[in-house]
């Protein structure tokens, strides 16, 4: 599983991605735009596919933690 970011003109998105293998087809993907700047920090998962994932994103000027959890 990965986490980054994607920076576009004037924002950047976060995007978290799951793959079996480096040349196999993505298992999942979300991109997370929250309108600003959004980064994905970290990303974890159980054996049973449940996968967790935290970043960042600004709302109204500030810098605000985001907490998402993909259920298989």
């Amino acid at each position: 599983m990965v986490g980054g970011f994607s920076t576009k003109p004037g924002q950047t998105d976060a995007w978290v991605f799951a793959s079996v293998g480096a040349d196999q087809a993505l298992a999942w993907q979300h991109i997370y735009d929250g309108g600003g700047w959004d980064f994905a920090s970290g990303v974890a998962c159980d054996p049973w596919g449940h996968c967790t994932w935290v970043g960042a994103t600004t709302k109204d000027g500030l810098l605000m933690l985001v907490v998402s959890r993909r259920n298989p």
